[in-house]
């Protein structure tokens, strides 16, 4: 069962009739959490529309078969369905949840390695470099609340999000503003050399990760209004569910207690978006691809470790950025990096392959020379790098943190 933290008395409303709510004092509980950096979702969801919304959870998780001729009549006449039972003993919680979205550069070498020949080395080495985008981290450490991900599809409404100022939470009866503990830079970024050594697995070859290192971090700090119930199904049992609340027609999560990690929330949104400029590793579909198996890894391996690199985080870190200030052109910059790399990748695949390829020359593809394809590329590579330093965001330069 989720216990649900809650203040020392219990406010009742004779409205609420069976409805439980946690009575708090609205809050921003840590001071030192600068407003310039954070930036929040309104809430828009009333308590009335939540409560309805739950009724009709709870009347779905007790009356599967009936709910869905109830759903599907209200789908023909476009009308959203209405039950007339009361989700049972609920309990009620309205709350910011703290959260980051990470941009994240990361280059190592990767040696590929004949998984059928006892992965002895093969001559097959490439400088490579790793991104995500908008990849989802807890601001908080309370399990399982801080499996729930607000990643992408979810990440969509956030360009909605304003600065986080006092006049949301307060003067606003029984909302609970949870205080940042954790963060990507500490737990991630900072750490990226521990996947030094890393094997990981592919069809035809495993590959062996090492000199790795930070190219670029960029952590936005964000709170998503959300309400958290607690009801009864049948007589014994119990459900959880977290209930978007920054729109009319919210998405919400429940929580399934028979499982472990991230896949504890039903409708949880995802945890890295990630690409690689090595084309090998994007070979294959499912469990044949490289990359998804580095995904796979990630999220058994590092997703659950919030807090691991410590939970002080520096406001002052200039990395720490406004989500809508400055999201727009970090990802700019990375594009730059990511295309910057690939055609570098690229060039060392041109000067090892054959007296002639297939290129792109006169408008056309044709059949070139690889001394041709290696000057074009070079050309490329230039260019390539100009655009790069050109999108670099003025922050960067600031300081000396990257």
């Amino acid at each position: 069962m989720l216990r649900i933290p809650r203040t020392p008395r219990i406010l009742a409303r004779p409205a609420l009739q069976s409805v439980r709510r946690l009575a708090t004092t609205p809050r921003l509980f840590s001071q030192s959490n600068p407003h310039s950096k954070i930036h929040a979702l309104p809430f828009k969801l009333s308590e009335e529309k939540a409560r309805s919304l739950i009724d009709l959870t709870a009347y779905v998780n007790e009356h599967t078969f009936a709910s869905f001729f109830k759903i599907l009549g209200s789908a023909i006449t476009r009308t959203k369905p209405k039950v007339d039972e009361k989700a049972q003993d609920l309990e009620l919680r309205k709350a910011y949840l703290p959260f980051w979205y990470l941009d994240i550069a990361v280059s190592g070498k990767g040696t590929a390695l004949q998984s059928n020949m006892g992965n002895d080395e093969k001559d097959m080495q490439n400088s490579m470099l790793g991104m995500a985008f908008d990849s989802y981290w807890p601001g908080f450490v309370f399990d399982p609340l801080h499996y729930v991900s607000f990643g992408k599809p979810h990440n969509q409404d956030i360009q909605d999000a304003v600065p986080f100022s006092p006049s949301m939470y307060q003067d606003v009866e029984d909302i609970e503003v949870i205080p940042f503990s954790v963060s990507p830079l500490l737990d991630i970024a900072d750490r990226v050399d521990v996947v030094n050594d890393t094997v990981i697995e592919g069809k035809e070859f495993n590959y062996q990760m090492n000199d790795v290192q930070l190219e670029f971090a960029a952590a936005y700090p964000l709170y998503w209004p959300v309400y958290i119930a607690k009801f009864k199904v049948g007589e014994d049992e119990e459900r959880t569910i977290v209930l978007a609340a920054h729109k009319d027609d919210p998405f919400f999560l429940q929580w399934e207690p028979d499982r472990e990690g991230y896949q504890q929330w039903l409708n949880n949104g995802s945890w890295l978006n990630a690409d690689v400029t090595e084309p090998f590793w994007k070979i294959g579909y499912g469990q044949k691809g490289v990359l998804h198996n580095a995904e796979q890894m990630y999220l058994n391996d590092v997703v659950g470790q919030f807090g691991v690199g410590g939970d002080t985080i520096d406001w002052e870190d200039k990395r720490i950025l406004a989500y809508p200030v400055h999201n727009g052109d970090n990802k700019e910059y990375l594009t730059k990096m990511y295309s910057y790399w690939a055609k570098t990748s690229m060039l060392k695949m041109i000067q090892h392959s054959d007296s002639t390829m297939v290129g792109f020359g006169k408008g056309k593809f044709e059949i070139l020379p690889v001394e041709k394809m290696i000057e074009n590329t070079e050309k490329e590579i230039e260019e390539a790098k100009a655009e790069m330093e050109e999108a670099r965001p003025k922050w960067l330069s600031e300081g000396s943190q990257a």
